[in-house]
């Protein structure tokens, strides 16, 4: 699910790992823009959000409202949150059906590529059956066809 994601997103913004257990701000800001990512972008319950770092959800609830008081005033934290809320929302733009149904960033772009390597073997299959068909239909064209691609891969 794409709840590590997000969580990666955020680690990787504030240097920190948000699980850990400690109450210093850095991991209570942190922590509390996951709270917020979450509910906002997967509209994920308050229980289910802090289930994924060991919390409870009047702790998510707090982080929640925190952060909203927080950014009111902080112009630095809303434009943090405003950047983490940018690379999470290009993230499902870039990935709509597989942001929900990955884990990791890293297995994401696996996924993507693999997808990507089908599809390119599929059009490489086609495009010979083409090369094939002319070759068979017009012999000169494709006498022509083989040169150009021979001049092409000369770089001349």
């Amino acid at each position: 699910m794409c709840v590590e994601i997000i969580k990666n997103i955020v680690e990787k913004e504030f240097n920190v790992q948000i699980i850990r257990k400690s109450r210093r701000r850095q991991y209570i800001e942190a922590r509390a823009m996951y709270y917020k990512l979450l509910l906002d972008k997967k509209n994920m319950s308050l229980t289910s959000i802090a289930k994924t770092v060991n919390k409870t959800h009047a702790t998510a609830l707090n982080g929640i409202k925190r952060i909203n008081d927080w950014m009111e005033t902080d112009r630095n934290l809303f434009n943090v949150y405003e950047t983490l809320e940018d690379r999470v929302d290009a993230m499902i733009k870039k990935f709509p059906k597989k942001f929900n149904k990955t884990k990791t960033e890293k297995e994401l772009y696996i996924k993507e590529y693999e997808d990507l390597e089908l599809k390119y073997k599929a059009l490489k299959g086609r495009h010979n059956l083409l090369l094939n068909e002319i070759e068979r239909i017009t012999p000169n064209y494709y006498i022509y066809y083989k040169r150009f691609k021979e001049l092409e891969t000369n770089n001349i």
